[in-house]
C-alpha cells in the first residue's frame, strides 16, 4: 500500500505543479485530523 502511494504521489508531481501538490496535500491531511478528533472526542465522550 505504502507503494502504491509514493508511486501516485510521484506520479501527481510529475502532472501537476508543485504548488497545487502540496494545497491538495494539505488539505487532506486537514480533513483527515478532523475526522481522526470526531472519532476520539465521539468514543471518549459518547462510548457505552
Amino acid at each position: 500500500m505504502g507503494l502504491i502511494g509514493v508511486l501516485g504521489g510521484v506520479w501527481l508531481v510529475r502532472r501537476i505543479s508543485m504548488v497545487w501538490f502540496y494545497r491538495i496535500a494539505y488539505w487532506l491531511v486537514f480533513i483527515l485530523s478532523l475526522y481522526i478528533i470526531w472519532k476520539g472526542a465521539t468514543g471518549l465522550f459518547f462510548a457505552a
